[in-house]
């Protein structure tokens, strides 16, 4: 990836955090990878948009 790419992505990734469009659940400190399940749902998986999009309960968390 030459320096104008890097840019780039990182721009759109700013864009997408500014839109709140990087939520998911793999990126929320409520979520559990090993059960995929959510303490803020008593550890139950949520529905699909839920997944894809968060929820109100949201809480930014490094998914790794």
């Amino acid at each position: 990836m030459n320096q104008d790419e890097n840019e780039v992505q990182k721009a759109i990734f700013s864009l997408l955090q500014h839109a709140q469009l990087q939520r998911s659940c793999l990126s929320c400190s409520h979520f559990t990878e090993a059960t995929e399940g959510c303490s803020r749902a008593n550890g139950g998986r949520p529905p699909a948009r839920i997944i894809a999009t968060s929820c109100k309960e949201y809480t930014e968390s490094p998914p790794f």
